[in-house]
């Protein structure tokens, strides 16, 4: 998510095999999978392994912000088009609360002087660098 705001955020729906091999990894002890989704360790490991597929982007193009959603995307529900493509606007309209939260939170952050202010960073011009 990342349309007319100042930096990108994920919102993730790992898989359920996916979440039962970091919570054997992580040596966690869950009654139901969704308390998982919740989990602060777990919700690090995740952003950790995010961060490391998107590392090699620009800066501008990494996300900032994460959200581990339980909800499947699935045509069923309209969060897929018949081609399996997101819809977006439906996936913002669902989310828009956590979306919201999830700025709001790298704001604090930001007001705390923990996170530099992503409109302050230099994006990298078309041109690419100076010579």
């Amino acid at each position: 998510m990342g349309n007319d705001r100042p930096f990108l955020t994920l919102l993730v729906k790992p898989s359920l095999p996916t979440m039962d091999e970091i919570a054997e990894k992580l040596q966690i002890q869950y009654g139901h999978v969704n308390e998982l989704f919740s989990n602060p360790r777990v919700i690090e490991e995740v952003k950790a392994r995010a961060a490391r597929l998107t590392g090699s982007l620009p800066k501008h193009e990494q996300f900032r912000e994460m959200f581990l959603s339980p909800e499947e995307f699935s045509i069923a529900n309209g969060l897929l088009t018949p081609t399996l493509k997101v819809k977006r606007r439906e996936v913002e309209r669902r989310f828009a609360d956590v979306i919201d939260q999830m700025y709001a939170r790298f704001s604090e952050r930001r007001e705390r002087g923990s996170e530099p202010d992503p409109r302050r960073e230099a994006a990298p011009s078309a041109a690419g660098p100076a010579a």
